[in-house]
């Protein structure tokens, strides 16, 4: 595997990534290609808000691998970035707790055990020894 290109090729590997710095040039193109074709996404404002909550965290976190922005950084696992996409997607059925409704309780019927017969129970109740 060549590490440089063949003679004669030119390689902007190098300078797309001093443009872009501190963007990965991958991170850029990565989402413009997915970004475009979504309706609701917004494409560069949903791009930026995106990237927002990316270095957001990257700052909070500062871990100190990361020399650049890399499409890895842009993790799923964080509730904003995941809500960003799954929201934009229309996709909230992947959001955990979106949607559920849970049934009212039932109404209490039974009447409470009086103190008395809780208390009688208990003195009865001796735990047995190991």
């Amino acid at each position: 595997m060549a590490i440089r290109p063949p003679v004669g090729q030119n390689d902007d590997r190098a300078e797309a990534l001093r443009k872009g710095y501190p963007l990965h040039p991958e991170l850029i193109e990565t989402l413009m290609q997915k970004t475009s074709t979504l309706e609701n996404f917004q494409q560069v404002r949903g791009m930026l808000r995106l990237l927002a909550r990316t270095v957001a965290q990257l700052w909070r976190e500062q871990p100190g691998d990361a020399t650049a922005i890399h499409l890895h950084h842009v993790d799923p696992g964080n509730e904003r970035i995941r809500l960003e996409v799954a929201t934009k997607l229309g996709r909230q059925a992947f959001i955990p707790g979106s949607g559920l409704t849970w049934p009212a309780p039932a109404p209490r019927t039974a009447k409470p055990w009086p103190n008395n017969w809780i208390r009688a129970n208990l003195r009865a109740w001796r735990p047995t020894a190991p």
